[in-house]
């Protein structure tokens, strides 16, 4: 995920989600609560509906390969931005994989976690 959110950063399209994330860490307190929100309640929320609910659902009726598929693209698809679709789907699939490998949604929510945390801090420290 670090890997991925440093590739965008640097050679990947503008795109309008990065901005308002962007907007909302500037100043000394939004920092804190946009880490809160962003790379907590957040994560938090998007692996209990897309790894938790959705996936299990699609995987007690059509199997794992078709649940990892379909929430790791329902995921991209709830960020709007058809940019931001297409880089975040394959966070969705790794977070759908790691859901399916352990069984559990304790990595992939950890995984979010540190990604959406990654970002929220570069963009606080560095910059836009």
């Amino acid at each position: 995920t670090v890997a991925l959110s440093v590739a965008v950063s640097q050679i990947g399209p503008e795109v309008e989600g990065m901005k308002q994330m962007a907007e909302l860490v500037q100043g000394p307190n939004a920092a804190v609560g946009s880490l809160i929100v962003l790379a907590g309640l957040a994560p938090l929320v998007e692996e209990l509906v897309f790894r938790g609910l959705l996936y299990g659902w699609i995987e007690g009726r059509w199997g794992a390969r078709p649940a990892v598929a379909i929430s790791a693209i329902a995921f991209a698809m709830a960020h709007f931005d058809p940019t931001y679709m297409l880089l975040v789907l394959p966070l969705g699939l790794l977070f759908s994989w790691l859901r399916w490998r352990t069984n559990s949604l304790l990595p992939s929510f950890a995984a979010h976690v540190a990604n959406n945390a990654f970002a929220v801090l570069s963009v606080a420290f560095y910059g836009n």
